[in-house]
């Protein structure tokens, strides 16, 4: 366990000889939720990583993610399509993508099936949306399908980091 006061002396040496102080600003959004028919529904916008010289940000472009977990009912696949983001504020048209979409399937830790529909880079500014799309569960030779409306709410979080502390706290 470290001193408290053994890492503060380093930060402030490592300040005084020049090593460099990060600056790191997540853009993120929080993970809609829905539970219906047996299934748990989760969809959420996941940001890319970028870094300048000392800023890393994490925001657009966004990668869209819709996941369809069973909770004890199986399935064959999942099919989205008919994605549009909304503005929240205006209503405004931000994103579409009309095109159909087919899963990814993988076991989780529990044993529960889990599959995932993934968009990439999808340009959005940090504001809060309204996610709408189609989704088709096929299980057992049924077809399943329901149009759905999801709030993409922001948050946003940034702190400071050291390069040299981090090194030696990893270690």
């Amino acid at each position: 366990m470290w001193n408290i006061s053994l890492v503060f002396i380093i930060v402030v040496v490592s300040c005084l000889c020049g090593c460099s102080c990060r600056l790191n600003k997540f853009y993120d959004y929080e993970v809609a939720k829905i539970e219906r028919n047996g299934y748990l529904l989760t969809a959420t916008l996941n940001g890319r990583f970028k870094s300048k010289k000392n800023i890393t940000v994490k925001g657009s472009p966004y990668k869209i993610i819709i996941s369809v977990q069973d909770k004890g009912k199986m399935f064959n696949g999942i099919e989205v399509s008919g994605v549009r983001i909304f503005s929240q504020k205006d209503n405004h048209l931000a994103y579409e993508n009309i095109e159909s979409v087919k899963s990814d399937f993988s076991l989780d830790s529990d044993g529960s099936l889990r599959a995932r529909v993934f968009i990439d880079g999808v340009e959005l500014g940090h504001h809060n949306y309204l996610l709408k799309f189609n989704l088709k569960i096929k299980s057992n030779n049924l077809l399943n399908e329901e149009n759905f409306n999801l709030p993409m709410k922001k948050k946003y979080h940034e702190y400071k980091s050291n390069d040299l502390v981090d090194k030696i706290l990893s270690a």
